[in-house]
């Protein structure tokens, strides 16, 4: 009998021990990173067991052991709460994180739409761009620009979309309608909007489509952001005396021939709305998608006295003055500079 009570003692020993050790290396086990060097989507479906789902896991490479997947699950984890979804795995993954990841249901959702509306771009570039990635509805988003419905809808005070689709990458896991589209476009604007901007706008005496068309003419006309609260004061200096703005980005808005070159036939017609040597005020409408600060520009601007600015010979910047006789000399460097190039 003491043998026997001896024999299960030492059973009793070394199956604690390699309870415990068995503990030990699958506590350790799952700290361990599997370096995924291609990116893995895995898929959980509603209902599937955890079986396939540790097959599937160790087929796509994320996990080292599908049954040692099993008994961690069952020791540490609740494969009740796992959720259904596609999950991304890629680098250095844990089977840990794994279970982390699919309790809290971190699901990847594949982009399968995408396209970027730069600063300063226009709702007809827009359109092009829709074609050129292949948009089912280009003609139906065409329609909508001036949907005077849809433009209500999306709370627009316009006639026109231009000005208002926000310059943004916009990603659609699932492929979007031109309605859709441009909803989340202008939807964007909403949220990017300075906050108070409207009642701003309308204390210096802008309704928000004003404001709208102000930040596009800076938009166009620099890229530089010191420079364009100086922009904002020029255009404010000369509506404030009454004279006419002189922005050639909006002339060849405008223009329905222009192709590069921005002729004396351009800047003579006066049958163009958008003719800022001719037609007093602001454009009818915005020229492009002006940025944030852009918007904040017009509101911001610089107090210097500024009344003209040009092109400086090396590019990139603007020499500003606040007298024509200032601003002819730098016209007169520019075409220097323009005739020593040539």
């Amino acid at each position: 009998m003491k043998r026997l009570i001896a024999a299960v003692s030492i059973l009793i020993v070394l199956l604690l021990a390699l309870v415990f050790f068995a503990e030990r290396w699958l506590a350790n086990w799952g700290k361990e990173a599997q370096f995924i060097g291609q990116a893995q989507v895995v898929q959980l479906t509603r209902g599937m067991p955890l079986t396939k789902f540790a097959e599937t896991l160790s087929n796509s490479g994320v996990i080292s052991s599908k049954n040692a997947f099993i008994v961690w699950v069952k020791v540490n984890g609740d494969y009740s709460r796992f959720q259904a979804g596609n999950y991304r795995f890629h680098g250095d993954v844990t089977p840990q994180q794994i279970a982390e990841d699919v309790t809290v249901g971190r699901t990847f959702d594949p982009v399968l739409f995408e396209v970027t509306i730069p600063e300063g771009f226009t709702a007809k570039k827009l359109l092009a761009r829709l074609a050129t990635l292949g948009f089912q509805d280009p003609n139906d988003v065409a329609a909508l620009f001036k949907d005077r419905v849809f433009l209500e809808q999306l709370k627009i005070p316009s006639n026109s979309i231009e000005g208002f689709l926000f310059p943004a990458t916009y990603s659609f896991t699932e492929y979007p309608d031109a309605r859709a589209l441009l909803t989340k476009i202008v939807s964007t604007f909403w949220e990017r909007l300075p906050p108070g901007y409207v009642e701003q706008a309308k204390e210096r005496g802008l309704t928000l489509a004003q404001a709208v068309t102000f930040a596009s003419l800076i938009e166009l006309e620099s890229a530089q952001p010191e420079e364009r609260p100086k922009i904002a004061e020029v255009i404010w200096n000369r509506l404030n005396r009454g004279m006419t703005l002189g922005i050639d980005a909006a002339i060849i808005y405008g223009a329905q021939d222009y192709y590069g070159d921005l002729t004396w036939a351009h800047l003579r017609d006066a049958k163009n709305p958008f003719n800022t040597r001719l037609q007093p005020g602001l454009p009818p409408s915005p020229i492009g998608s002006p940025s944030v600060e852009s918007l904040a520009a017009v509101l911001q601007p610089t107090n210097e006295g500024w009344f003209y600015y040009v092109a400086r010979p090396e590019g990139g910047s603007h020499f500003f003055s606040r007298s024509l006789v200032e601003h002819n000399r730098g016209v007169a460097e520019l075409r220097r500079a323009e005739r020593s190039r040539r």
